[in-house]
């Protein structure tokens, strides 16, 4: 079964962690800075009947939002203002024929002074937008009065006018308008006192230290106005959720139903802001002292959530304030584990060998044993308190690849290490650590006593970023969640859940009726530090027939481009045979048709995992070999003309390519070709964040 891992337990508590308190003196060289860079998520503004137009993508990669407090607002305005062209420009502009003529005129008008709301926005014109807001309500508000005149109190609150009166469905969607954009005049109300702070920040290169709490204020000081803003949109959404698209004309039916969506969409924002607003205060410790973990993940030895857990952060924070941070190694924590409360997961006794008694040992370097990140953050948590060594329970866990620090060495620049004569980089910052523990392995009491030194440097390079090194962090912290190369869980409920729902807690989501599902994830078990020596490139085909019965084939080939070197020479990565326990999860309930690949003399296990069902394998990998394993499985449900997969990239893994096809039979075709349509590439590249794939289908006539 390959080579087993050894872990050294050093049973005093010796090698203490390494504790930072205050600034350290560092040399740093003159390597140029390099920035790191996302792009937002666009909103583009066209015009055509006054209306916004917002493209969106079918295969879209799954919603995030950035970091920053800042930036998170001005996409909410922004969509704001998106939202209430769409609807009370579009909509209110295709019911204007049935309205009398000064009707259309105002609603017009007011569409046009939200467009210029939306642009000032955009340009952060604070001031600017707002006037334009009030403008429109106000123009809106004469519209409102308008139709009143036409001879009736309140048309479809009296109940006097038929239900698929277009003059009632214009009054609706006029209040509607009018309600969005009094939230949208909310929103600016929340917004411009940060925005004030934010440039004044500039000014005065305030540190990043206290950028926390100063936000944090401005936040929970403008909940009243989120309040407000939420409840406006609550009643927009009520009003198009009265209107039935099946009794107006069909050629609006589809818009209606859009807007209808799009408002439950704003709905979450706003609430997920307000749930920000309150819950952050004690996140950052303003009540109480929070105490959170930062596991350093080696993605060279992959693991389900990124990588071999060989050091831990432990951070205090206190009213906004990083009070107190220590550093230490996971086989420190590990040696005082004497009896583990949990069980081990079979495939890690492959490798988990104490050395004094040769029983198979879980500890808290393999703790993220589980795709499923928070189930990995609660069973680091149980782990570390059976050490004895916590002095109480975590508030929080977070995940991070190597990255993370590659990303703030390219925005701070190279550190140079005098006692060992040694410049990191972002370029070998990860290789010459890995160097340095292996060449101090027997000499060193702690090995990884670099790390110890760099983890405080960094943290203080933080604490006092410039303005324009605190764009870039922002910057690459956003590109970091996006592609899961941190992960977050927290305690707090109400807070774990709107980590969850922007994406960026590592969990495995639930899945809706008839969606399918696909995530591989690799468990380097035993393989050196080989992981990103190795391609995997994975080929996935869902061929749907006439009943809507689906199968789907996998076919998962790893190519080892590494040398063979088993021990770091000149800064080279170890790159010895690469063993991985690999898992598929699928939809709960798939049966498994065939399989082959798998290394000799083992089965392909079956099992279940929350609402998925699992594949499970081994395959080594020598360096200059390729191997290539193939499934075939039966989905457990019939698809009906709308086929959606969510594929979940695993963190960490940064060698992924993936193709995915949809094949039809030929009594159907793709909707909106012609018959001969029948196959669509879903998606094909660099597998670098999760995704959201779909398509359509119809019956041949």
């Amino acid at each position: 079964m390959g080579n087993k891992k050894t872990y050294y337990y050093f049973k005093p508590k010796t090698a203490p962690r390494v504790t930072w308190h205050r600034p350290i003196d560092i040399r740093v060289s003159s390597d140029k800075k390099k920035t790191a860079s996302v792009s937002a998520p666009g909103i583009i503004l066209g015009k055509q009947s006054q209306v916004m137009d917002m493209q969106f993508e079918v295969a879209a990669i799954r919603p995030a939002i950035s970091l920053s407090i800042w930036f998170w607002l001005k996409i909410i305005l922004i969509g704001v203002i998106a939202f209430v062209l769409y609807m009370a420009g579009g909509l209110i502009f295709s019911f204007a024929d049935s309205m009398k003529a000064d009707i259309s005129e105002l609603a017009t008008r007011g569409i046009s002074k939200l467009e210029l709301a939306a642009t000032a926005a955009i340009e952060q014109d604070i001031n600017g937008a707002k006037a334009n807001f009030i403008a429109a309500d106000n123009l809106f508000s004469r519209a409102q009065l308008e139709i009143l005149s036409l001879g009736q109190t309140n048309l479809y609150l009296s109940g006097l006018a038929a239900e698929n009166s277009q003059i009632v469905t214009g009054q609706k969607l006029i209040d509607s308008g009018q309600s969005l954009a009094q939230a949208g005049s909310l929103l600016i109300d929340t917004l411009k006192p940060l925005m004030q702070y934010f440039n004044g920040a500039v000014s005065s290169q305030l540190q990043v230290k206290d950028f926390a709490t100063q936000v944090t204020n401005l936040l929970y000081q403008n909940i009243g106005n989120l309040d407000r803003a939420l409840a406006k949109v609550n009643k927009a959404s009520s009003l198009l959720n009265s209107i039935n698209p099946d009794v107006i004309d069909p050629v609006y039916a589809a818009a209606v139903v859009n807007a209808q969506e799009k408002t439950a969409a704003l709905q979450n924002l706003v609430m997920t802001l307000g749930t920000i607003a309150r819950e952050l205060p004690d996140i950052l410790g303003f009540n109480n002292p929070r105490y959170y973990a930062i596991l350093n993940q080696n993605n060279n030895e992959l693991r389900a959530t990124g990588g071999f857990v060989g050091s831990v952060a432990f951070v205090k924070i206190y009213k906004g304030q990083i009070e107190e941070m220590s550093v230490d190694t996971t086989q420190r924590i590990d040696g005082q584990i004497i009896n583990p409360s949990l069980d081990m997961p079979t495939p890690l006794r492959a490798i988990a060998t104490d050395w004094e008694t040769g029983d198979a040992r879980w500890g808290t370097r393999d703790s993220n044993w589980y795709f499923d990140f928070p189930t990995s953050a609660k069973t680091f948590q149980k782990l570390y308190e059976d050490s004895g060594i916590a002095g109480g329970s975590l508030d929080g866990i977070i995940a991070i690849t190597p990255e993370v620090m590659r990303d703030q060495l390219r925005i701070f620049g190279s550190i140079y290490f005098e006692e060992e004569d040694i410049t990191l980089t972002a370029s070998n910052v990860v290789e010459v650590i890995q160097a340095d523990i292996a060449a101090n392995r027997y000499k060193r009491e702690n090995p990884k006593e670099l790390i110890n030194k760099l983890a405080p440097i960094l943290m203080e390079r933080l604490l006092t970023a410039s303005h324009a090194q605190f764009q870039d962090i922002q910057a690459s912290i956003m590109q970091r969640l996006v592609q899961k190369d941190i992960l977050i869980y927290t305690r707090n409920p109400r807070f774990q859940k709107v980590i969850e729902d922007l994406n960026f807690a590592g969990a495995m989501p639930l899945l809706d009726q008839n969606e399918d599902f696909l995530a591989v994830v690799r468990s380097n078990l035993g393989g050196m530090k080989s992981s990103q020596r190795v391609v995997e490139e994975i080929k996935h085909t869902i061929m749907i027939n006439l009943t809507g019965a689906a199968t789907e084939s996998l076919s998962i080939t790893y190519t080892h481009t590494g040398t063979g070197f088993n021990y770091l020479s000149n800064g080279e990565a170890p790159d010895g045979v690469n063993r991985d326990y690999v898992r598929v999860y699928v939809p709960l309930g798939s049966t498994l048709i065939t399989s082959s690949g798998q290394d000799e003399g083992t089965q392909v296990e079956i099992y279940e995992e929350g609402d998925k069902t699992v594949f499970a394998f081994w395959v080594t990998t020598p360096p200059k070999t390729e191997n290539t394993i193939n499934l075939s499985y039966q989905l457990p449900y019939k698809v009906n003309g709308n086929y959606r997969l969510l594929v979940e990239k695993q963190p960490g893994a940064d060698t992924t390519l993936l193709t995915s096809t949809l094949k039809l039979s030929p009594a159907l075709k793709l909707a909106g070709g012609d018959d001969s349509d029948k196959i669509k590439r879903l998606f094909n590249g660099r597998l670098v964040t999760d995704l959201d794939l779909s398509a359509n289908y119809i019956q041949v006539n």
